[in-house]
């Protein structure tokens, strides 16, 4: 029987809600996961709420410099390109894709 991996990610508050409402379909990510048998992925909320409030399968990875990751995704990505873009998109960058 295999075994598939899951994680957590801490994500702000804001984003949780775009994700489960279905306006954000990518989360980006700076660096990439080190284990590529990863499916589900666990949603901490940061402050306030300070808990895991649900979870999302992982439909595709995409690992990419951060301009072509915006230009392909951006329009399901929940933020604007500026500041949160330079902010959370690093010179290294993978974008998840939310199923």
């Amino acid at each position: 029987m295999f075994v598939r991996m899951n994680v957590i990610l801490s994500i702000r508050p804001n984003f949780c809600q775009a994700i489960f409402n279905g306006s954000k379909v990518y989360e980006y990510r700076k660096r990439v996961f080190k284990r590529t048998d990863i499916d589900k992925v666990y949603i901490y909320a940061s402050k306030p709420i300070c808990k895991i409030v649900g979870y999302f399968i992982i439909a595709a990875m995409i690992e990419d410099n951060p301009t072509e990751i915006w230009d392909k995704t951006h329009k399901g990505g929940g933020i604007s390109k500026e500041p949160e873009f330079g902010i959370t998109l690093g010179k290294a960058s993978t974008c998840v894709s939310i199923c």
